[in-house]
């Protein structure tokens, strides 16, 4: 993470020593960290992109939690993301800090799936402009995400439900910020080799039924997809079941089935073009659009 952080600052090397309480812009190395950045970050005035400012702030704040409960590895992990964020507000505008890469942490942490679904949302809002249509809520959003994950990881559990609230909240917001883009697909995720409609998957859901009922469009195409990890034939089968599960939902929820074209595409389309064999959460999902 210190090398994919320190990343952000590429470029800037050869600088001057700040003076104490200002942003050091050689790198993320530990002795900056401690000497320099934490303070200079906590003292800034908010400034920058509301997005990367709300990041500053989440952090240091999941920072000071984590290290409240004895932490002190993740305390400064997230005091490095809130660093980086901050970096990135007067020296590198173009760079934004990521939720955790699924590997980051060991294996098992996601156990049910839960956590690769809703990152793999908090992706497609990015993808959709959140960080400018919903600044406040995506950051707060993507916090909250790495505080479930840390949380599961280090098994606090009141940690997890607690933080995986806080995302969910989140996300209805960035989500509803989002619902007025002519151009959005609503997109249900899935854990790994799963059909299951997540309390996630179930609020997008919902979404759907509402704008439906709105009269948004008389039509609903449900389309059906998986990632690599299987074979073509088993793929295609398990996109078949995920629409099928989105469309019997849509159904409860009072649309007509003959308001529905429901397909399935197995491995094909990916959103995020992958190996054959690799397990992609983005590309474990069913897109709902109204056609015109």
């Amino acid at each position: 993470m210190a090398v994919s952080l320190g990343a952000l600052a590429a470029g800037c090397t050869n600088l001057a020593a700040p003076n104490f309480g200002t942003l050091n812009p050689n790198g993320l190395d530990d002795t900056d960290l401690k000497m320099w950045d934490i303070e200079a970050v906590r003292r800034m005035v908010p400034q920058g992109p509301a997005f990367n400012e709300q990041l500053r702030v989440g952090y240091l704040e999941l920072a000071d939690a984590v290290g409240g409960a004895g932490d002190d590895g993740d305390e400064d992990h997230f005091l490095r993301k809130a660093v980086a964020s901050a970096r990135g507000l007067a020296q590198v505008p173009d760079q934004v800090v990521m939720p955790d890469a699924m590997d980051y942490r060991g294996a098992g942490t996601d156990a049910d799936g839960a956590l690769a679904v809703g990152r793999a949302r908090l992706l497609d809002a990015f993808a959709l402009n959140a960080r400018k249509l919903a600044p406040l809520d995506a950051a707060n959003a993507q916090v909250a995400w790495d505080c479930w994950f840390e949380g599961a990881e280090a098994g606090r559990g009141k940690q997890v439900e607690e933080c995986r609230q806080a995302f969910e909240d989140a996300m209805d917001r960035v989500d509803a910020a989002l619902a007025g883009d002519e151009e959005q697909a609503f997109i249900v995720f899935f854990a790994w080799d799963d059909a299951t409609i997540t309390p996630v998957g179930l609020t997008v859901l919902q979404q759907v039924a509402e704008a439906y009922a709105s009269g948004a469009s008389p039509r609903i195409v449900l389309a059906g997809y998986a990632d690599r990890s299987g074979t073509e034939p088993y793929n295609l089968k398990l996109s078949e079941r995920r629409a099928r599960n989105a469309a019997a939902e849509l159904i409860r929820l009072g649309v007509p089935n003959e308001a529905m074209d429901v397909t399935w595409y197995g491995e094909a389309n990916p959103r995020v073009p992958t190996p054959d064999g690799v397990r992609e959460p983005q590309n474990r999902r069913v897109e709902l659009t109204f056609p015109e």
